[in-house]
């Protein structure tokens, strides 16, 4: 798919680290990516969601909030 990420790419637009991405898939806040062998594909919901999670960590929320 065209709007498909690998996890390198969606961490640089979403301008966080590759471990943060990692970190909030193991704590439930993210869903993991689709595998395709051993690749995973992140979509643009993906994106979204690292959005909304760094603009309620602005707000002062927490991860675990």
């Amino acid at each position: 798919m065209a709007d498909d990420l690998r996890i390198d790419d969606l961490a640089h637009q979403a301008g966080v680290p590759t471990t943060t991405i990692r970190l909030y898939q193991h704590r439930g806040l993210l869903p993991g990516p689709r595998l395709e062998g051993r690749t995973g594909w992140y979509g643009p919901h993906h994106l979204d969601r690292l959005m909304l999670i760094a603009r309620l960590r602005e707000q002062g929320h927490s991860l675990a909030g």
